[in-house]
C-alpha cells in the first residue's frame, strides 16, 4: 500500500490482478478491513487503511473470502461473436450465462465454442472467465490454420485486389480466380473490372480496420469469404 502525500487517498493492490485500487483512507479506521469490487478485474478484493504500528487486534482480523471466488463454477462456451465481443456459457448447473469479452482472462486466445472455462456468476452474467481446457477441435483447427497478417492482406486488397491477390494470400482460391478473371477479362467489359476493383478496395480497408485476432477469427478460422 502506498500513500499519496497530497491527499488522504491511498492505493491498495487487488489480490487477484494486482491492479491499484485508490480510495479515501479517512473512511476506514486504522487497520479496518473491507471488501470492494476491483475496477480492473471485477473480483471482490480486500482493502485496508495503513497505520504506523500493527496491533494484535489487527493481526487477528480474519481474511475475507471474496464472494466471486466462493461462487466460482465451471461451464462450456456455447457461442462467442468477435463483432459483438460477447458470448454465452452453459454452466454445469444447467443455467446459461452471457459474458462480455472484457471478462476473458486468457491472454493470446479468443473464446471458442466448446472451451471448458471457470467463471464467477453474477446474476445471469459470467465474470472473471478463465480457460480450463481448449475446445476438442482446437488443435486440428490450429494445425490447418493459414498464417496470414491482416495488414498484408489489407494492402494487397487495396492495391492488387482487382486481380484477387489478397484472396490467394488468404487461401480463398476460388474467390481469387473469380476476381482474377474479372480483373483481366474485365478490361473488355467495364462492369466486371469495376466489381473486382471495388471488392478488393473495400475488403482491404476492412482488414486494416480490424485487429489481427479479429481478422483471423473472421476470415481465417471462421472462413468468411466476402466483406
Amino acid at each position: 500500500m502506498s500513500a499519496d502525500a497530497k491527499s488522504d487517498f491511498v492505493t491498495c493492490r487487488c489480490q487477484f490482478c494486482g491492479g491499484g485500487i485508490e480510495f479515501d483512507a479517512s473512511v476506514l479506521a486504522p487497520g479496518e478491513v473491507r471488501t470492494t469490487e476491483c475496477p480492473h478485474c471485477r473480483m471482490m478484493t480486500t482493502i485496508t487503511a495503513a497505520r504506523s504500528k500493527p496491533t494484535a487486534q489487527a493481526a487477528s482480523v480474519p481474511p475475507v473470502l471474496p464472494a466471486a471466488k466462493a461462487n466460482a463454477m465451471t461451464g462450456t462456451i456455447l457461442d462467442y461473436t468477435v463483432q459483438a465481443n460477447a458470448g454465452l456459457i452453459s454452466g454445469d448447473n444447467n443455467r446459461r450465462y452471457s459474458f462480455q469479452g472484457a471478462e476473458w482472462r486468457e491472454t493470446g486466445k479468443f473464446p471458442v465454442k466448446g472451451m471448458r472455462v471457470d467463471f464467477a456468476p453474477k446474476d445471469d452474467a459470467a465474470t472473471a472467465i478463465y480457460l480450463i481446457q481448449d475446445a476438442p477441435n482446437s488443435t486440428s483447427e490450429s494445425a490447418g490454420k493459414r498464417d496470414c497478417n491482416h495488414v498484408v492482406a489489407g494492402l494487397l486488397g487495396i492495391f492488387l485486389g482487382w486481380i484477387g491477390v489478397h484472396k490467394f494470400y488468404m487461401g480463398y482460391k476460388n474467390e481469387g480466380i473469380i476476381l482474377l478473371i474479372c480483373g483481366t477479362v474485365g478490361w473488355l467489359i467495364f462492369v466486371p473490372l469495376l466489381f473486382s476493383a471495388v471488392a478488393g478496395l473495400v475488403e482491404g480497408i476492412i482488414y486494416l480496420s480490424q485487429t489481427q485476432q479479429q481478422f483471423e477469427t473472421t476470415y481465417i478460422t471462421g472462413k468468411r469469404k466476402w466483406f
